[in-house]
């Protein structure tokens, strides 16, 4: 099943307005693809990048390598990703739609992710955590893209918490202590 998602830029009310993307919207891979691409291809300028694929009046199918450009430093995380495809190109010029906004996505549930291109960086909302309050934390543009990246990082912050410092849990460095020997859990009260 696909991750549906929206990359949006801010609007003057406070709210935003954005594109829908089908597949692909976990943060596991679009944090890294639209930082990637405000750095590399757009030089630092999220209002380009904002830009590009709002433009794409159909949305997109899922995005890929040639929003990013990468730096040497990146090239090897974005080796195998591929060409994105859009509705309005690739799949016979999808309909124009109109730009969703945060009231539209309070109506509905089959919208799981929205990355909004802020200057300050990449805010990331869940919103599974809460449809009525649909905010979430910013990862600066700058942000490590080595470092693992986890849903629940996301699903578990709340507006009175700063953005998770770190995006995932550290790989463990100890094997689990074995195993002794199980113990059996019944409901039946042991024999007298």
């Amino acid at each position: 099943m696909s991750t549906r998602s929206l990359v949006a830029r801010p609007c003057p009310d406070g709210g935003w307005e954005g594109r829908y993307v089908h597949s692909d919207g976990n943060p596991d891979f679009m944090v890294p693809v639209l930082i990637a691409a405000q750095r590399c291809r757009f030089a630092g300028d999220q209002d380009a990048l904002a830009a590009h694929l709002l433009s794409h009046e159909g949305g997109w199918e899922y995005l890929g390598d040639e929003l990013i450009d990468p730096t040497p430093d990146l090239a090897s995380m974005f080796a195998e990703l591929g060409e994105g495809s859009c509705y309005c190109h690739d799949w016979d010029g999808g309909a124009p739609e109109p730009l969703a906004t945060d009231d539209d996505v309070r109506g509905t549930d089959h919208i799981e992710w929205i990355y909004v291109l802020r200057p300050e960086g990449l805010e990331v909302i869940s919103t599974r955590r809460d449809r009525d309050d649909l905010r979430g934390p910013v990862l600066p543009w700058d942000t490590n893209l080595h470092q693992p990246i986890s849903e629940t990082a996301f699903h578990r912050w709340r507006p009175t918490t700063p953005p998770p410092t770190r995006l995932a849990r550290p790989p463990r460095v100890a094997p689990p202590a074995p195993a002794t020997a199980a113990q059996f859990i019944s409901r039946k009260p042991a024999a007298r």
